[in-house]
């Protein structure tokens, strides 16, 4: 026990040394604005995250800087945390813009019924429907709705006749869904003829194309199809839109569920807009409408989080254990802005036993600023020792002298 506490003693006395030292020489450290948005813009998304939640752990309710670490978020695959973002970011007034990339988001994903809850709000609200109507359209078709979705890409084409990705989605329809090869080839020949530069999609669509060609398929077969013109199917006509999903947990069109799909307090977009969003590339099959292609990485769905609850148990358990990976695993999913003071230690502290120092920093940063103790404060000067970080060593002397 006395050796216990003669190495208490003296641990205690190394950081009075090297703060007595260090109230002199060493300036106070200030976190620098605009951090995150710097390294977004370079690349490294995991670090513009991390400043992201440290403003959210000082408690910023700025729409933008959450609808920006959605955005970080998506971009280092971490969906379930984009996903909540997104829903924080409309919640504190984030509007139609980050309404459409959450839509976006949602198809990247493959979540096509949370993707068509949305743009079905959002065909309520947009001053341009012709894109939404083909995102609409698109997702249904991948939900499994070919034919509602036929009427929505029907319109989307008759509204913009002369935009490719509207046929190349109502190609993947005729041809993968309603097994309609004539309108299939029509629609494919027609994109590749509206389509002004080599893609992937052209590529790919080139490829069908000449496979169809075996079976002599030709577009002089459709009737009243001509290529960049508005298309009405001569044979019958396109459903009535306001049928929409059966079931319980789909709403007819006329009823207000559109809505409710945002149910996050969505308020009208502030007057200074929203930031740039990050859209995905147009491919076979993922025909979205989108301003600026940007790659995106494309996950199977959404992860469904366990209640944070059961995972704290998991995590202090897994501490208990040394099996520090695991508590990482357990807490890391979670938005920063829902985890504990203790939480934030549980993590911070895994990953310095990992001798992961740069990693461990910020959450046992977040957890002091939540709330200072002393296992923490510890844990901290242990850090930024091994950091040779003086100037932070000398501000947390300065704060708790003695």
């Amino acid at each position: 026990m006395r050796e216990i506490l003669s190495s208490k003693v003296q641990r205690l006395a190394w950081y009075g040394l090297i703060c007595g030292f260090l109230l002199v020489l060493a300036p106070s450290y200030s976190h620098p604005g605009g951090l995150g948005d710097r390294a977004f813009e370079a690349g490294d998304y995991s670090a513009a995250l991390r400043y992201y939640e440290e403003e959210m752990v000082e408690g910023a309710h700025d729409w933008k800087l959450y609808h920006r670490a959605a955005l970080a978020s998506t971009r280092i695959g971490s969906f379930a945390t984009a996903e909540r973002y997104y829903s924080l970011s409309l919640r504190y007034g984030g509007g139609v813009d980050v309404a459409t990339d959450l839509a976006a988001f949602y198809v990247q994903t493959s979540n096509y019924a949370r993707a068509v809850r949305v743009y079905q709000f959002l065909l309520k609200h947009t001053d341009d429907p012709q894109p939404v109507y083909n995102n609409l359209g698109t997702a249904l078709m991948y939900a499994g709705l070919p034919f509602d979705a036929e009427s929505y890409l029907m319109i989307s084409q008759q509204m913009d006749p002369k935009n490719p990705l509207t046929y190349i989605n109502l190609g993947v329809l005729y041809d993968q869904h309603l097994k309609q090869p004539q309108l299939a080839y029509a629609f494919f020949g027609c994109f590749m003829e509206l389509s002004k530069k080599p893609s992937q999609s052209t590529r790919v669509v080139q490829v069908r194309l000449e496979e169809m060609k075996l079976r002599s398929y030709s577009v002089g077969q459709i009737e009243g199809f001509v290529c960049g013109e508005p298309y009405v199917p001569v044979h019958r006509s396109v459903q009535k839109l306001t049928r929409y999903f059966e079931g319980p947990e789909w709403q007819d069109t006329e009823g207000n569920e559109a809505d409710a799909v945002i149910d996050l307090g969505m308020k009208e977009p502030k007057a200074d807009g929203a930031t740039e969003a990050v859209k995905t590339d147009v491919i076979i099959d993922r025909g979205v409408e989108s301003a600026k292609p940007n790659e995106v990485v494309v996950s199977e769905g959404v992860e469904e989080l366990p209640k944070l609850e059961e995972a704290r148990e998991r995590a202090q358990a897994a501490l208990n254990g040394k099996n520090y990976e695991q508590v990482v695993k357990e807490l890391s999913r979670y938005p920063v802005d829902t985890l504990s003071a203790s939480d934030m230690l549980l993590l911070g502290t895994a990953f310095a036993r990992e001798g992961r120092t740069k990693d461990a920093l910020p959450w046992l940063e977040w957890s002091f600023k939540r709330e200072p103790a002393p296992k923490t404060l510890e844990g901290l000067l242990d850090l930024y020792l091994m950091l040779d970080d003086s100037a932070r060593v000398s501000e947390l002397c300065q704060r708790y002298v003695g």
